[in-house]
């Protein structure tokens, strides 16, 4: 594997494992969002800007450069036949190459894949972090309106005892009530609305992690394969030495 492909594969690790932390349960969204907000944070997404747009360009490039590696080996199986009976030998070369073109292929495209899910992951924790919050300060508020708007009943209850001189402030405690329980039933409908809002982010969420594990399994398995068709050209390889030596002999 070249260098190239190495630091690819690097890069690639890293996404995963960025993917298993954001997963982790005893982690909140809160959490992360002061992390995401974090000084240290901002300063590096800032200096890191313009090489982690370089760094997603030379990934296209890499992925383009498989896709073309892939066309270029891709011949058909007559082809392939009439050049394994004139030279033995260009079969295995052939499917070595192929089986590096595919493994660059995967490396690339789900690097890149990842990378898109990871600003996904992002986003929707972030988002998820900011309705927790709207929805604790909501709850705060429709708690507040509702003491107010008791204390207001009270007061108006207790004041139906006084004699007519007291008529003004009475009217004027009705009013405070009117306005405060109409508070409340708008602090209702914005804790109703929250909390739609919150289960719908974290069904995307829940969803963008099942497509995660779906693609990590992919990727194992074709770490398998790729390893096992690796280790039927060595039989291959040794097959054919051995007929070479018996023909030299």
């Amino acid at each position: 594997m070249g260098l190239q492909w190495t630091l690819i594969s690097c890069f690639l690790y890293f996404e995963i494992g960025l993917c298993v932390l954001f997963m982790l349960p005893f982690i909140s969204p809160q959490v992360w969002r002061k992390i995401f907000k974090s000084r240290l944070l901002s300063f590096l997404s800032n200096f890191s800007y313009f090489y982690v747009r370089l760094l997603m360009l030379g990934l296209g490039v890499a992925f383009l450069s498989s896709i073309s590696q892939l066309r270029k080996y891709d011949i058909d199986s007559d082809k392939l036949e009439d050049v394994t009976l004139s030279m033995p030998g260009a079969a295995q070369n052939y499917h070595i190459h192929l089986l590096r073109a595919q493994r660059n292929f995967y490396i690339s495209g789900f690097t890149l894949f990842l990378w898109m899910i990871l600003n996904r992951i992002v986003q929707l924790i972030t988002a998820q972090a900011q309705l927790q919050a709207d929805l604790k300060a909501t709850h705060k508020q429709a708690l507040s309106a509702n003491e107010v708007a008791n204390k207001l009943l009270n007061d108006s209850s207790s004041s139906g005892i006084q004699d007519t001189r007291n008529d003004k402030e009475e009217n004027l405690a009705n009013s405070e009530k009117e306005d405060a329980t109409k508070n409340l039933e708008a602090l209702k409908t914005k804790l109703e609305k929250a909390e739609d809002e919150l289960c719908e982010a974290k069904t995307e969420l829940k969803q963008t992690q099942t497509d995660l594990m779906t693609m990590k399994s992919q990727s194992e398995a074709t770490k398998c394969e790729y390893d096992r068709l690796l280790e039927e050209y060595s039989v291959l390889q040794k097959k054919i030495q051995q007929d070479s030596n018996k023909k030299d002999h």
